[in-house]
């Protein structure tokens, strides 16, 4: 600003504030807010004294000349020079094209905020008489508003003819006094008024996912002098005023365009304070922009809709003078709106008539004026109604804008027609625009499950029916079995309307017990053993099953013997199974599916499918997901194969990958997030392969991998509530296009308004389906199932419909597209998820007051939980713990990845929780070491990008920061790529953070099986080492590391003799004992000691406690994890030839994707030490440890009061701390179990009860 002489500085209007924002917004002018007004002259006319005028037309009013500075630090400002040169031009047009062109340059000149003045005066001369003139005004929106322009303009025309001079103009009130009033208004009332007014409004948006300037157009429609009159009428009538019918009308059409009742628009108001004296003939920027929010009531009259309109309106007036970008921010909404209706009642430069040949008169007025809205709509009142849609082009096109026009002119029809009408009979759209439902079909009445399954036995008895792993069953095998045991059900009380609840693991049993139980007509209640113990018996507690089927009952089940009696008749309104999805309240819903649901489901996806007796479907998903019926009883009425997948299977690509291979799968149906991860390590298997996709919304880059490479790619979609699929799309090679299809079977789908009636193609509504898919209801739960399940009002008398809460648009070839959720509801890796069950978990404890849980996107885009909670007051907080908490409750898919201990949940202006703004939050990365190397820093960016975080540090563990087995793998498949070399997956056991990592990567020498095996190895406290059950391997304990203070570094113990069989095996327990006090005391030369152990690792974890008592160390922790010492001297292991089973098995579920990455050789020799260590257990006798102990007990599988625990009271002269975790024994390192039995050690190693040995 240095050489300005400044006469002033103001502050902004809020219309100029916004118009700022939105100017500096775009990197360079944009030419948005450039106005260009055109008047017509014809006559006599002096350029230079109509140049002088518009000089002093600048001195009347200084603001015009003003710039818009930032100060250092503060708001921005408007800067108004002491003298200001008018920008004046002249240019002459031969004709219409050449005005054109002269107009156009003028325009795109644009102006730049900061150099003023923002505003310039153009003449131009037209033809060669010179008689024909246009003058032209072009400003910046920022300095002046439309109702100022013709007060300016008038003034101009009054100073030219007084010669120039505006001496005689009455004086003006300076654009200061307006500044000064707006600074004295109460702005806590006026926020307090509008924030009730916004209070819960959603933003309205026809054009969402829209920015940067388009190319606008115009459409215009004037209305009958008869049906204007009709609306004028109407408003007084009605006491209301003509704009006040104008935004009832466009409320009605934006209703319609959104499919919702409650709508938000933007309207211009004048911003003139009547009790400003003089403010009529100020010119500037007053004008604001504010939103007009209408609640639709469709029983509500139209006489009664826009009184009620007025008289919300009039309860504003006092308060339109607050920002928009404040009104957005009380609203919770960074964008309220985006359409816009402006009113244009101020007054407009009348023609002049003179036929003094040496004075000009002015003959009309034209204009240029775009805005940053993609659909405006301008009304000028007159004795003809005008309507204006200005509109971006690229958005809509020459139809659409065509059909808003006639729906906006249809709704003013109909209201001017009938005011005691009800809103909802005003046919917006016209009716054959509507998707009207297509006449109904016949509901399903084919064979039932038990029936197609029966007639497919009776086509191809011999062929296998279902395999897993070694196990299979054919066709009539599958059907004895489940035959007789249905009798042993019918037997023991089931029977239609019964429920028998599936606890078992994944198998050929399972789907024998499954066929058992829809034989017997009841219903099944998939219950995952996995889950939570606490989450089990809610289950149980809901379903109330008749009986519960588990390993053990099936095994007695199934003894031989005769079962007598015949199975009940089947039928189609019986229910065939419950599954449980989560629910709002904080306890899962579970959703009765009947017979005939299921049945018209798996004949329509066997044709859908194509599946015939050639095909091998891989079935991967769990049980307690209902996509698992389609992929357990498709195949079973088409006579094709079920391979049947195990969990670590799924959890490793690329073991999934090589179970595709080896079982010549030809279909395969799963969540995107599993194609994803075959995709991204994988992607060669779906070559030839037929996929089906659903359970989540289907991303861009995973839809092309699957399009580019399988033979078929199905999209599925549908809710639990309509029986597993309701819509599907077959994605082409050619064409990028994502949906999720047109209705399967005879199912109905249905996109509707608020009012429950269809919206016309291309426009947002909620969907309904309809048809024989739609479920029962709610078990239990009448209340939720009338609120869920409506009347079909387009259906057969008495049918029912689902609303699925899913907001889709029907394109105009029938395809819907999926937009996203009208509620909190979210879906992870194919999940149904109701945060509100979260958010009980964590405040049930008391620990926390309020908790809110949203869905965050990684950096690749992947979905995560994050749990958000406010401490109660005095509670200590630990988010570990609160995570392990919601562990236990929940299963893993709804534990949170990260627990974060806010002081506030953030509120919106209506006092709800603002779950988009948690949403976007960030979670501050713990601070560690940068990588040092580029191969350190090539891990850290690999760790970072697998693991969807921000910042790796080098000393980060990969388990600690969220990494599990599935995602284990992908990273060694990505370095084994990248890197050329190929380590097993255990090494990332071994070696979790990039520093060590890298150190392998580069060659660093070590044992492969190394003694002492760092899980964590960075810390500040004393480490825990934990020792190796039976087959000396001790990345079990990875499961652990999570769950453990993060200060706490975790060793692992592993036996000798891993490698090879050069090396020796140690003679006794106390032998091995002393080796590993030797080995820790490398990495930790003095106590205390912290020691864990695991069954036989628990032995030998006692016998180091006592060596280094006898070396005298101190000791301060000692956990015995389900380890106990025999009571009596036991006979020595059978040996075994090659490979023990027990290890297979100990492998798989606990080495899972580490698995792989084992050897024959390998695999051998950890049998050999498994048979060593369990000769060396029978044969130990401990000895008396002098310290305190903490005994951690699986009670699943041991009977009420097992003596197993006091077998220690010998052995433990302190005190012995008893711990008991509802699981197996083997289920004490996996699933949910690891989250339980952390907090049980971190609790134990701070300070034991009482002394450990004296010593400390």
């Amino acid at each position: 600003m240095k050489g300005i002489d400044i006469a002033d500085v103001l502050p902004l209007s809020p219309l100029q504030e916004g118009l700022l924002f939105h100017e500096l917004y775009e990197e360079e002018s944009t030419g948005t807010y450039t106005v260009q007004i055109v008047f017509s002259l014809e006559g006599a006319l002096e350029p230079a004294v109509l140049r002088a005028s518009a000089e002093a037309l600048l001195r009347r009013h200084p603001h015009l000349g003003a710039f818009f500075w930032f100060r250092d630090g503060g708001a921005p400002v408007q800067v108004v020079p002491r003298d200001v040169a008018v920008q004046w031009w002249e240019r002459a047009a031969g004709d219409a094209r050449e005005l054109a062109e002269v107009l156009a340059e003028d325009r795109a000149r644009g102006f730049d905020v900061r150099r003023p003045p923002l505003i310039r005066f153009g003449l131009v001369r037209v033809g060669p008489e010179g008689r024909s003139w246009r003058l032209v005004i072009t400003n910046h929106h920022l300095v002046l508003d439309g109702w100022s322009m013709p007060v300016l303009a008038g003034e101009l025309l009054e100073i030219y003819r007084a010669g120039g001079r505006a001496d005689a103009l009455p004086p003006v009130t300076p654009f200061r006094d307006f500044l000064g009033w707006l600074a004295g208004r109460d702005g806590d009332e006026a926020r307090r008024v509008w924030a009730q007014s916004l209070a819960g409004a959603e933003a309205t948006l026809v054009a969402p996912q829209t920015s940067g300037p388009g190319t606008m157009r115009d459409h215009e429609v004037v209305l009958p002098t008869e049906l204007s009159s009709a609306l004028v009428g109407l408003a007084r009538r009605c006491g209301v005023t003509a704009s006040t019918v104008v935004r009832a009308a466009w409320a009605l059409v934006l209703s319609s365009m959104t499919g919702r009742g409650d709508v938000v628009f933007g309207a211009t108001v004048s911003g003139r304070p009547p009790e400003l004296a003089g403010v009529e003939r100020m010119v500037g920027a007053f004008i604001n922009t504010v939103p007009v929010r209408v609640r639709l009531d469709p029983r509500e009259s139209v006489a009664g809709l826009v009184r009620r309109l007025q008289a919300e309106q009039v309860e504003l007036l006092p308060h339109q003078h607050v920002g928009l970008a404040e009104l957005q921010r009380l609203a919770g909404q960074d964008v309220l709106f985006d359409t816009l209706i402006v009113f244009e009642n101020y007054p407009q430069p009348a023609a002049t008539e003179d036929d003094t040949p040496d004075v000009f008169r002015l003959t009309g007025v034209t204009g240029s004026n775009s805005d940053h809205y993609p659909l405006s709509l301008v009304v000028a009142p007159g004795e003809r109604l005008r309507i204006r849609l200005n509109h971006r082009a690229d958005l809509f096109d020459g139809t659409a804008i065509g059909e808003i026009a006639g729906a906006f002119v249809r709704v003013l029809e109909a209201m001017a027609e009938g005011p005691e009408r009800p809103v909802v009979s005003l046919a917006v759209p016209e009716e054959d625009a509507r998707n009207t439902p297509a006449p109904v079909g016949r509901p399903y009445e084919g064979p039932l499950l038990p029936q197609l399954f029966a007639e497919q036995v009776v086509r191809t008895p011999d062929a296998v029916a279902v395999v897993c792993g070694e196990a299979s069953l054919s066709y009539a095998r599958l059907a004895a079995r489940a035959d007789r045991l249905a009798r042993v059900l019918v037997a023991r009380g089931a029977g239609p309307e019964q429920r028998v609840a599936l606890m078992l693991p994944r198998g050929v049993d399972l789907v024998v017990a499954l066929l058992g139980v829809v034989k017997a007509g009841a219903a099944y209640v998939p219950v995952d053993p996995r889950y939570p113990a606490e989450r089990i018996a809610h289950l149980l507690e809901d379903a109330e099953p008749a009986l519960v089927i588990d390993e053990r009952w099936l095994a007695a089940a199934e003894a031989p013997g005769a079962v007598a009696g015949s199975l009940p008749v089947v039928g189609p309104a019986h229910p065939a199974y419950v599954i449980h999805t989560s629910g709002s309240t904080g306890r899962p819903k579970g959703v009765t599916v009947t017979h005939a649901n299921l049945a018209h489901l798996l004949v329509t996806m066997r044709e859908l499918t194509g599946l015939t007796a050639d095909d091998r479907l891989l079935a991967v998903t769990t049980i307690s997901f209902d996509i698992a019926a389609l992929e357990l009883l498709t195949p079973l009425v088409c006579g094709a194969r079920i391979v049947l997948s195990r969990e670590e299977d799924v959890l490793d690509p690329v073991r999934l990958a090589r179970l595709i291979g080896s079982s010549a799968a030809t279909v395969v149906q799963a969540t995107p997030t599993l194609w994803q991860s075959l995709l991204a390590d994988v992607p060669e298997v779906l070559r030839g392969l037929r996929v089906l996709t659903g359970g989540e919304a289907l991303p861009a880059a995973t839809a092309h991998g699957l399009r580019t490479r399988a033979a078929d790619v199905l999209n599925v979609y549908g809710p639990t509530e309509t029986t597993i699929w309701s819509t599907a799309a077959r994605l082409p090679r050619d064409s990028d296009r994502i949906t999720i299809g047109v209705p399967v079977g005879d199912t109905r789908a249905y996109v509707l308004d608020a009012w429950l009636r269809p919206v016309p193609d291309g426009v947002a509504g909620e969907l309904y389906l309809a048809g024989s898919g739609v479920a029962r209801g709610y078990w239990r739960q009448p209340g939720r199932t009338a609120e869920r399940f409506p009347a079909d009002p387009y259906g057969p008398a008495g049918a029912r419909m689902y609303r699925t809460g899913d907001l889709v648009r029907r394109c105009p070839d029938g395809q819907l597209e999926f937009l996203g959720r009208t509620d909190d509801q979210v879906k992870v890796r194919g999940h149904r998820i109701e945060p509100g069950e979260i958010e009980t978990a964590l405040t049930v404890s008391g620990a926390v007051t309020e908790a809110a849980c949203v869905v965050q996107r990684t950096e690749g885009g992947s979905p995560r939980l994050v749990a958000f909670v406010v401490p109660a007051p005095g509670a200590a907080t630990d988010p570990e713990r609160l995570r392990d908490l919601v562990a236990l409750r929940l299963p893993a898919f709804m534990t949170p990845s990260a627990v974060v201990v806010v002081d506030a949940l953030p509120l919106t202006a209506n006092g709800k929780v603002d779950r988009r703004a948690l949403a976007a939050r960030s979670i501050a990365p713990a601070v560690t070491r940068a990588p040092r190397t580029p191969r350190e820093e090539e891990l850290c960016t690999l760790f970072a990008q697998l693991l969807g975080v921000t910042h790796v540090g080098v000393d980060d563990s990969f388990f600690a920061l969220g990494g599990h087995s599935l995602l284990a793998t992908r990273l060694m498949s990505r370095l084994r790529r990248e890197t050329g070399t190929p380590l097993p997956v255990r090494v990332l056991y071994e070696a979790p953070t990039p520093a060590a990592l890298a150190r392998r990567l580069d060659g660093e020498p070590s044992t492969t099986f190394p003694v002492l095996l760092p899980l964590r190895p960075g810390g500040t406290r004393p480490p825990l080492f934990c020792v190796h059950p039976a087959a000396g391997i001790s990345w079990v304990y990875a499961s652990l590391v999570p769950h453990l203070d993060q200060e706490l570094p975790l060793h692992g113990l592993q036996a000798r003799g891993l490698g090879d069989g050069s090396e020796s095996l140690p003679g006794s327990v106390e032998e091995m004992a002393a080796d590993y006090v030797a080995e820790i005391r490398r990495v930790q030369p003095s106590g205390p000691y912290h020691l864990l152990g695991w069954s036989f690792g628990g032995l030998v974890a006692h016998a180091m406690a006592v060596r280094l008592r006898d070396l005298g160390e101190r000791v301060g922790a000692l956990v015995l994890v389900d380890a106990y010492p025999a009571d009596r001297p036991a006979p020595p292991p059978v040996e075994t030839e090659g490979v023990d089973p027990r290890v297979e098995q100990l492998v798989r579920e606990y080495g899972r994707s580490a698995g792989p990455g084992f050897t024959t050789a390998d695999l051998e020799a950890l049998s050999r030490v498994f048979t060593h260590n369990e000769r060396l257990m029978h044969g130990f006798a401990p000895q008396k440890y002098d310290g305190d102990a903490l005994l951690v007990t699986a009670t699943a599988d041991k009977p009420p009061g097992s003596e197993l625990p006091r077998r220690w009271a010998p052995f433990v002269a302190g005190h012995l701390e008893r711990y008991d975790i509802d699981c197996t024994h083997d289920d004490l390192l996996r699933g949910p179990a690891p989250a339980e039995l952390g907090r049980a050690v971190g609790r134990w190693l701070p300070a034991p009860p009482r002394g450990t040995g004296g010593s400390e």
